[in-house]
């Protein structure tokens, strides 16, 4: 792996179900994350769960937020963390991309995975069935939507006929794609075509993260993809002063948060830069512009230790 690759990039997810947010706070939040020198925003992109209490809790549509985003900043890339293409139509979705693709000057990042929470597909009327001939069906679709601007699919789960991606960016390319999976028949369908990865584990635990890594390298080989060139990402959860606490609270047995002062968070996201990552998307607790600046401090430690 290259140095340039080693350099680990640092991101924060807007979990706007956290609390009560509101547009003008989401946009203090991303720019404030774009003033601290950090690396990207994500938006999750569910329609609705439940907290441990049994409450009912969503987040903004993801790519109405993130189109607003894209509007107010200017460096930082952006993406979905991730986007379930068997709840999602991959006409619309590609439509989405294209859109905020040209908005943010090509800095969209289009995480895509299966999805899993059946309280959404019970919303949409949908069934958990068939999940992953959905998801390979619609992930044709996107890619020839977004990489020849039409699509034409008679599947058993998506039809397409004629759809013509217009109006498409101009001079910019398609967005990246990452995959957010384990799954080793997802991986085997992807990995010939995305950019990057992302573990989704929500453990502080840069070995374990390492050994799913190494799961990926394997699955690379075995479909005649070069490993390196798959970025590799995960997805943590990070307490600073003041937590606030999460929807999730109390916390699964298996999750561990990254949390401490300034220097106990640097040396766990270090470690997991030794570990390979190349990019961790956090949750932060408190979802405040003041913890974005003690992260910020956390990542120019991290990169004085490097």
């Amino acid at each position: 792996m290259s140095e340039q690759r080693r350099q680990l990039r640092i991101g924060v997810q807007l979990n706007t179900t956290q609390r009560e947010f509101r547009w003008l706070e989401i946009r203090e939040f991303a720019r404030a994350v774009e003033s601290a020198g950090l690396d990207s925003i994500w938006t999750e992109d569910h329609i609705q769960y439940q907290d441990k209490s049994g409450r009912w809790i969503a987040p903004w549509d993801a790519w109405t937020m993130l189109a607003g985003i894209a509007a107010v900043t200017e460096r930082v890339r952006i993406g979905t963390m991730v986007s379930p293409l068997s709840l999602r139509h991959p006409v619309l979705l590609a439509r989405h991309a294209a859109s905020v693709q040209e908005m943010s000057g090509g800095r969209l990042v289009l995480g895509i995975g299966l999805g899993h929470g059946e309280a959404e597909y019970r919303a949409l009327g949908l069934s958990l069935e068939h999940r992953f001939g959905k998801f390979r069906e619609a992930f044709e679709v996107l890619r020839d939507a977004l990489d020849n601007g039409t699509a034409d699919q008679r599947g058993t789960h998506v039809r397409t006929e004629g759809f013509q991606l217009l109006p498409r960016p101009r001079d910019l390319p398609g967005p990246r794609l990452m995959i957010g999976s384990d799954g080793p028949k997802t991986l085997r369908l992807t990995l010939p075509h995305v950019a990057a990865w992302n573990w989704d584990g929500f453990v502080d635990d840069p070995e374990e993260f390492a050994a799913a890594s190494r799961a990926v390298d394997a699955i690379c080989e075995e479909v005649g993809r070069d490993p390196r060139e798959i970025e590799r990402t995960a997805h943590l959860v990070v307490r600073l002063s003041n937590p606030e606490g999460l929807p999730i609270d109390p916390l699964p047995a298996h999750m561990r948060v990254i949390a401490g002062g300034t220097d106990a968070v640097a040396h766990r996201l270090q470690a997991f830069a030794a570990a390979g990552a190349d990019e961790l998307m956090l949750i932060v607790d408190p979802a405040r512009p003041a913890a974005i600046d003690e992260l910020a401090r956390a990542v120019k430690r991290m990169r004085d230790i490097a």
